[in-house]
């Protein structure tokens, strides 16, 4: 391919890139460990939960449904994808990072479009492992009340793919909010708190019902704030584009401010 102004061309800066990320030591341990944390706490509660739910008990969120069961810790990996969004950007702002990587690719873009696309494609693979695997754990511990016996409900695998996309953009919001603000710690409150926080915010105003970590949750299991508040539900189609509005949003602004920031 062509080179940028003598420099390497954009696919090998794409195997750079991809080489960079993957050799991120704490990238990978954030995102095994939350995986991991995920799929213990679902293999423990599922049993429980199931009979709380034969028992009627009111410590259970209404509508709660065996085909939902372990969806529940999808927003635990979301704050797994925060880190590792952030972790991903924040090496630029440390020991002259961003000067380093223009040594290769000479034009701030292309740098920040390459970061871009490794990231998402790293990220769409391990979310679709995440949410696919703490389902049929899920499912795994059901046992003769598992809603797969007799093949994968369509409406299950329109829940693995919303998880994904939530989880794929909880990365790319962090990523482009470390990007915009050159630090780790402010992306990290913002995204921690608003997930954490998702009950206190919407018993405050409704206005909250947009925050993506509200939104997200419509994709793959909504009784998980519908049940406390009706008034937030949204449709699918809605809720993809409010995402896709936070994640457009988000990276106008990392890009204009990283075309004009110095590499020094």
């Amino acid at each position: 391919m062509t080179g940028v102004r003598g420099g390497v061309g954009f696919g090998c800066y794409l195997r750079a890139e991809a080489v960079k990320l993957l050799s991120h030591r704490a990238i990978m341990v954030v995102a095994l460990l939350s995986l991991a944390t995920g799929i213990s706490i679902t293999w423990f509660d599922t049993p429980v939960v199931v009979r709380y739910m034969q028992e009627g008990s009111k410590l259970l969120a209404p509508g709660l449904t065996y085909e939902g069961m372990g969806f529940d810790m999808v927003p635990l990996c979301g704050l797994g994808m925060v880190a590792v969004g952030v972790l991903c950007a924040s090496g630029e702002y440390r020991d002259h990072g961003l000067r380093t990587s223009l040594l290769v690719m000479q034009k701030k873009l292309p740098l920040l479009v390459a970061q871009t696309l490794v990231l998402t494609l790293f990220c769409l693979v391990v979310a679709m492992v995440s949410v696919i695997s703490l389902s049929l754990v899920s499912q795994w511990r059901l046992g003769e009340l598992s809603v797969i016996r007799e093949g994968i409900p369509a409406e299950l695998a329109l829940h693995w793919v919303g998880g994904t996309f939530y989880l794929v953009v909880c990365a790319l919001i962090s990523f482009f909010l470390t990007h915009a603000f050159r630090d780790a710690a402010v992306p990290l409150f913002i995204m921690t708190g608003m997930s954490l926080m998702t009950f206190i915010l919407l018993s405050i105003t409704t206005l909250t019902r947009w925050l993506p970590t509200v939104v997200g949750v419509m994709l793959f299991e909504p009784n998980l704030v519908t049940s406390s508040y009706p008034e937030v539900a949204m449709s699918v189609p809605t809720a993809v584009a409010v995402l896709v509005g936070w994640t457009t949003l988000s990276g106008a602004i990392a890009f204009v401010l990283f075309a004009r920031r110095s590499a020094q």
